[in-house]
Order: C-alpha cells, then structure tokens, then sequence
C-alpha cells in the first residue's frame, strides 16, 4: 500500500494553515448574557470578553463588573497546549489550550500555600459563530461548581 503524500498531509506552514481555516476564530468583543447563562455561582452585574485569535496565537481580556468593583485579567495562550505559568491574586496558575475537535479547551492547575485545584473550561461558538459557550468547572479550596457561561458578539471578526 502505498503512503499518501499529497500536499497538505505534509506538515508545513501550508498544512497548518489549512488546518487553522477549519477551526472556529473567537476573535470579537463578547457580553455576557445573564438570562441564557446557567450559573452555580453570583453572577456579575456585567462582564466583557475580548478575544484576539489569530491560530495558534489567542489573547483574551475579560472584565467582570460587580456594582462598582471591576476586576480585569488577560492571558496569552497558544492553542496547542503549551503551557503557561503565572500568579494572580497569590495563586500559583500553570494553564494550557488545545483544540478538541472544533471545541477550545482551557485547563489550568491552582496552587495557593496549600490548597491545589483546577478551572477548567471548553470554549465553543453557537448561533453561527454570534455566541460563545464557556462550560466552566472550578475546584479549588471552597469554591466547587460548574457553571455555563453565554456571551453573544458585539463586534469583531465574522467566522
């Protein structure tokens, strides 16, 4: 039998650039939709995703707003698992994203003094690419639940 050795079954920048044009693109400015979101934990009174994905590159800045009080944090990932290490608010974060299927995977370890836990979330586009799912499941210290997130385009790239 023999091999197949066509163009894009050859890794290279062509091969992955047409693997890129297949994957969803998160790239916009997202709100969050409280009515279609399921949460186990208060939701914020709002709460803004904006998202650079240039595959494999994916910069996110999200800013969650609870009466007066906003909190803002951003992460540079790549989407082929390499992982990331940083603190935030004196919590030790390794984090990583991949790609399972046409769904965008984000696991990340905590570690603070003793306590160690994991947030995890699968990002996916719904609505022909005009909301974004984010099934979230957080275990660390007291906090434990699993919440699903919705957040509809307010502008950016189309999919």
């Amino acid at each position: 039998m023999r091999a197949l050795d066509g163009p894009f079954l050859k890794p290279g920048r062509g091969f992955f650039l047409f693997l890129a044009m297949n994957l969803p693109n998160f790239t916009g400015n997202w709100i969050f939709d409280r009515e279609a979101s399921t949460l186990e934990i208060s939701p914020p009174d709002s709460s803004i995703f904006n998202i650079v994905h240039r595959e494999p590159q994916f910069h996110l800045e999200r800013t969650h707003r609870i009466g007066d009080v906003s909190d803002t944090f951003s992460i540079d990932l790549t989407t082929d698992g390499t992982e990331v290490k940083f603190i935030r608010d004196e919590t030790e974060v390794h984090a990583r994203m991949f790609w399972e299927n046409e769904t965008l995977a984000f696991y990340s370890e905590l570690r603070k003094g003793d306590q160690q836990g994991s947030n995890n979330v699968r990002y996916r586009l719904t609505n022909g690419g005009k909301s974004f799912i984010a099934e979230e499941v957080v275990s660390f210290g007291a906090h434990r639940h699993k919440n699903v997130w919705v957040f509809n385009k307010v502008s950016g790239e189309d999919p």
